[in-house]
């Protein structure tokens, strides 16, 4: 047996070298045949632990030629998560998300994930993906929290008066992405809160409000207030900034328009969790 072929076959299919051995020897010799044999091997394998849970899950982000993409991988065991292979494999699959603007698996991609799950031996799924498009007068960062991708966030903004790739603008995004992460924004704006998502909460707080009992003509002025606090909470551009609480996030926006002499908005913003 040419170790050389068993070596090559190794580097195409990423199996074992026992495993190479017999499916060369299985298929006489047949690079090609073998690499079929393998995959269809694999794919049995594949098949049998799509049954097991995936419990475990990766977040992995870039900023690309279209736009910014995160996609999580789930997967069986916490060791697979911090596997080279599988981390690679989801650092490419991101980047290509990014550049191609797709907002779903390809036919490709989809067969390869189905191949990593059969030589890493674990059952992996595409959990979530998700793909914010970055115009080009745009500027955007992204931000993966731990080395096991246990959260990532962005910020995208807009700019017009300086080029939006300066290092002195990317530093400034990031800053909006690294908040984002630590404060966990559930909604971008007030327009983005659903109105049953409201209604829900002015129907909490009016309870609390009755509770407390102030006169009814103050009621009114509580539940606002209570809400208001609510939203403050939750919506990206109204919470405090987390490099300076005495200012909201909308307020440094304006801020940070004025230190760099240009137009500077961040227009979209958020965070995604391995629960997502």
């Amino acid at each position: 047996m040419d170790l050389q072929v068993v070596k090559q076959l190794r580097d195409l299919t990423g199996a074992g070298f026992g495993d190479c051995k017999k499916a060369l020897e299985a298929t006489k010799g047949d690079l090609n045949a073998a690499v079929r044999h393998l995959k269809e091997m694999g794919l049995a394998s594949a098949s049998k632990r799509s049954g097991r849970e995936a419990n475990e899950a990766r977040i992995f982000g870039v900023w690309g030629n279209k736009g910014v993409a995160f996609v999580i991988l789930s997967c069986e065991t916490d060791f697979v998560v911090r596997n080279e292979t599988f981390a690679e494999f989801g650092k490419k699959l991101a980047k290509s998300i990014a550049d191609s603007g797709a907002t779903e698996l390809n036919q490709e991609q989809k067969d390869e994930l189905t191949n990593l799950g059969a030589i890493i031996k674990e059952n992996i799924q595409l959990k979530n993906l998700l793909f914010v498009p970055v115009a080009a007068n745009q500027s955007a960062y992204v931000y993966i929290h731990g080395e096991d991708g246990r959260k990532g966030s962005w910020a995208v903004a807009q700019v017009e008066g300086k080029d939006p790739k300066s290092p002195e603008v990317l530093e400034q995004v990031k800053e909006f992405a690294l908040h984002a992460a630590a404060r966990d924004p559930l909604y971008f704006s007030d327009k983005d809160v659903p109105e049953s998502y409201l209604k829900e909460q002015r129907e909490i707080f009016t309870v609390q409000a009755k509770n407390l009992g102030k006169p009814e003509a103050a009621l009114q002025k509580i539940i606002d207030g209570k809400l208001e606090k609510h939203l403050s909470e939750i919506v990206f551009l109204k919470q405090p900034y987390a490099s300076d609480g005495k200012m909201t996030v909308s307020q440094a926006i304006s801020e940070v328009s004025r230190q760099l002499g240009c137009k500077f908005e961040i227009v979209s913003a958020g965070v995604i969790t391995k629960g997502a």
